[in-house]
């Protein structure tokens, strides 16, 4: 079963914050303090995509299975756009 771009993102924003826990805790295990340079997103929150500004990210659907006319138009344009 496909999964809508919102559950994709939202899998995907949770598992960041898996990464986060995980490479702040090593550094602080091997280091003693974690490095500051290296945080993605904003601090005491969970990580969202609009988080990272100015770095625009996009999630798009679309289906390879059965390629619609209105599918593959609308896959052009965000390509398009994101060029």
């Amino acid at each position: 079963m496909a999964k809508s771009s919102k559950v994709i993102q939202s899998q995907l924003e949770k598992e960041m914050n898996v990464l986060r826990t995980t490479q702040i805790s090593a550094l602080e295990s091997t280091e003693g303090q974690a490095n500051n340079n290296t945080f993605l997103g904003k601090r005491g929150k969970d990580f969202q995509f609009s988080d990272v500004r100015p770095i625009v990210v996009d999630f798009a659907e679309f289906s390879a299975e059965s390629p619609e006319e209105a599918q593959l138009s609308a896959l052009k344009s965000w390509l398009a756009k994101v060029a």
